[in-house]
């Protein structure tokens, strides 16, 4: 997978009936310190714990769902009321926990086109009710067929259309 991962495509939408359900859950994740990879540490002792790139009282500061997960990493977009992740660029870190928690409150057929900076690619599917589910990809090639290069700049005159303005 790599240090870095980027989302390739995506099509998740949360509506915004399920707002309040899913940023409770969210915050009730910050209880659960078994899933935090981030932390601070002295000595070799564990001195505290949070979420990767997350405050470690994140719940305080961050008051709605598309805070959270813009906190975690993901680029969000309100449209027309409804929150929709739109794209992840960057470390590893918590990404797979948060959508993980509230992966059922997702529009049905709702997903997610990962790639690591080593170019594997893995797909996660949710929403609807069902649970969060990933799959590696497995890209099959086609039968290679001679071509030939575009011939740019070879446009006959008078085959473009010209519209008087």
């Amino acid at each position: 997978m790599g240090y870095y991962v980027m989302i390739t495509d995506a099509w998740a939408t949360l509506s915004a009936d399920k707002f309040d359900i899913a940023y409770e859950r969210l915050v009730e994740l910050n209880d659960h310190e078994e899933w935090k990879r981030g932390g601070s540490y002295s000595g070799g002792a564990k001195l505290s714990s949070h979420y990767s790139w997350m405050d470690e009282d994140y719940p305080s500061k961050l008051k709605t769902v598309q805070e959270v997960l813009e906190a975690v990493g993901y680029q969000t977009s309100i449209i027309g009321g409804d929150l929709d992740i739109m794209g992840y660029d960057n470390k590893t870190g918590c990404e797979d926990i948060f959508v993980w928690a509230i992966a059922d409150l997702f529009n049905s057929n709702s997903y997610i086109e990962w790639r690591g900076e080593e170019g594997n690619q893995w797909r996660w599917e949710f929403g609807g009710g069902e649970p969060l589910r990933s799959c590696d990809a497995s890209i099959v090639w086609g039968q290679p067929q001679e071509m030939e290069p575009h011939k740019y700049g070879l446009i006959p005159v008078g085959s473009i259309p010209v519209f008087d303005i």
